[in-house]
């Protein structure tokens, strides 16, 4: 069994549990807002406690669960210094988002709608061009290690391949689906009439954010 196995389990364990645990507090308990926060910090609980066990039990990855020591502080120059502008990439990018949001309300409340409504699926859509990257990078970079470049190159170009059609596929889906994903969010017709429009745009410049 793959090492990566267990954790795609786990992290399908804490989903399912995460529905029913948003309608028990929001609804059910009539907790509103607090209710969907306190699900979401019980489904992060579960992921992390399963994926926790289960690098306690794995013995090629307990061994780099150790106590912090002098030697866990040497070397953080050369990696703050890689990890660090990434960090402010990504961050960045998302946090545009959120702004946006903020502003969006300026405009009205309609408009703030539909920048949530965006947000939020474009967070959803791009999970999966950000998965096939992550995978991508892991497999090139250990065959880069092994100094095996002729089968990284052959990865980097099935990678490359299979993003771009999953991205022109979710751009399609998207495109064509535009009205049916805009009344799934909401029942108001003058969000769901901007939304659509802006579906169209965000249909269009997914393909350069997720290649």
């Amino acid at each position: 069994m793959r090492i990566t196995f267990v954790p795609m389990l786990a992290q399908l364990t804490a989903i399912a549990f995460h529905i029913p645990l948003c309608i028990h507090f929001a609804i059910r308990e009539n907790m509103g807002l607090r209710g969907l926060g306190l699900a979401s910090s019980l489904t992060n609980l579960i992921l992390f406690t399963s994926t926790f066990v289960y690098c306690l039990c794995i013995s090629k990855i307990n061994r780099a669960l150790v106590r912090p020591n002098k030697d866990s502080f040497r070397g953080w120059h050369q990696y703050l210094a890689v990890c660090l502008p990434s960090t402010i990439i990504m961050c960045s990018e998302w946090w545009t988002v959120e702004i946006l949001t903020l502003l969006a309300g300026l405009i009205s409340v309609e408009a703030q709608a539909v920048q949530t409504i965006v947000a939020s699926l474009l967070s959803i859509l791009f999970e999966i061009p950000l998965g096939v990257q992550t995978v991508s990078c892991a497999m090139i970079g250990n065959c880069i290690g092994a100094n095996n470049v002729p089968l990284a190159q052959r990865f980097f170009r099935l990678t490359a391949y299979a993003n771009l059609t999953i991205t022109v596929t979710l751009q399609t889906s998207l495109f064509f689906g535009k009205e049916a994903i805009a009344k799934f969010y909401s029942k108001d017709p003058t969000v769901q009439a901007q939304a659509v429009s802006v579906f169209k745009l965000l249909a269009f410049l997914f393909f350069f954010d997720s290649c």
